[in-house]
């Protein structure tokens, strides 16, 4: 379904109770979840700061994020309310250290960001693929995790421990929890 302002908004999220976010309203700031229409709403203003067109945006995702990818070659990334910016800051800087060394990892638009409307952060990424489909093979993400386990970041991105090592596998696609520290 196209909205009247061009964002597609096909995407239905079914709660899931046991998802902190889902049970949770931002009743301090008056409003409740991030919702479809509230997501397209962010990334108008969003894509207003950096000079981009939300227009087609297509809605890839709506969980503790909002994920779009724009008409042009462009994967917004809209977090929810209240998500630490120096975190993010540093996930787009570890992007761009890795971008430098010519790691393959998920590339940061060259934008001023994150971008803060209403409390939200987006941020902006040149999409891995085409399709959004393709998956690694398990050799690949083990190739892909030794070579970033042989990476030395530069001391000003300040990646101590556990931290560095969620940070830089999150820009390769891997998922960690804090359980895994142990």
């Amino acid at each position: 379904m196209t909205r009247d302002d061009g964002i597609v908004a096909s995407y239905q999220p079914v709660p899931d109770p046991s998802v902190e976010w889902w049970t949770t309203s931002d009743a301090a700031h008056g409003t409740s979840e991030l919702t479809p229409d509230r997501a397209a709403a962010l990334l108008r203003q969003g894509c207003a700061a950096v000079g981009l067109d939300p227009a087609g945006a297509r809605l890839l995702r709506l969980g503790s994020n909002a994920v779009y990818r724009l008409s042009e070659p462009v994967v917004v990334r809209l977090s929810r309310r209240g998500v630490d910016v120096e975190r993010v800051r540093r996930t787009v800087a570890v992007a761009r250290w890795l971008g430098s060394v010519d790691f393959p990892a998920v590339r940061a638009l060259d934008v001023d960001q994150p971008v803060s409307v209403d409390e939200h952060l987006l941020t902006f990424w040149e999409p891995v693929s085409d399709d959004g489909d393709r998956y690694a093979s398990v050799g690949e993400v083990a190739e892909v995790l030794a070579g970033l386990h042989r990476l030395i970041p530069p001391e000003s991105l300040y990646l101590p421990g556990f931290l560095r090592s969620t940070t830089l596998l999150s820009l390769a696609g891997v998922r960690c929890s804090q359980k895994s520290r142990r």
